[in-house]
């Protein structure tokens, strides 16, 4: 992989923040069941406020005085049957595919991390799978408080 410095980690950040945000949107808007509509598009502007913060960044040139937490995961996403975006997707399906969503999003970072040779791009990549991982929990502990009652 070429280099990428900050700027263009940033640029690649929003973009695929933007992406997130429009298939959250995507999902709710085909989505018969009345949870999970109201679950995808709290996420799609979870993603959306996530953007507004990267563009700050970018304007700022700078993570500084960012904190990206590292969140306990759960995993329960990874014992589960993989999940398909679908128009009849109920609430508990809703949750599953952005959990493996945000899941993905982690590895993908976190690979990405792996490849850049800039210091400040690879902090990025590196908070923003932590970023993931912090919508994966949220999701996961939504999924355990409706569908894991014994816990």
């Amino acid at each position: 992989m070429e280099q990428v410095n900050f700027q263009q980690a940033m640029e690649y950040a929003i973009a695929k923040e933007r992406e997130a945000s429009a298939l959250y949107i995507r999902m709710a808007n085909i989505s018969t069941d009345v949870q999970a509509k109201s679950f995808l598009l709290e996420m799609s502007q979870e993603e959306q406020r996530h953007e507004q913060m990267l563009v700050t960044l970018t304007e700022r040139g700078t993570l500084e005085g960012i904190g990206f937490a590292h969140p306990p995961d759960m995993k329960i996403v990874e014992y589960l049957k993989p999940t398909k975006p679908a128009p009849e997707m109920n609430y508990q399906e809703s949750l599953l595919f952005a959990a493996q969503r945000e899941r993905e999003a982690a590895e993908y970072y976190d690979h990405m991390a792996g490849l850049v040779s800039d210091a400040t791009a690879r902090d990025l990549f590196i908070s923003l799978a932590s970023w993931e991982l912090g919508h994966k929990a949220k999701v996961e502990t939504e999924y355990e408080r409706y569908f894991m009652p014994e816990n």
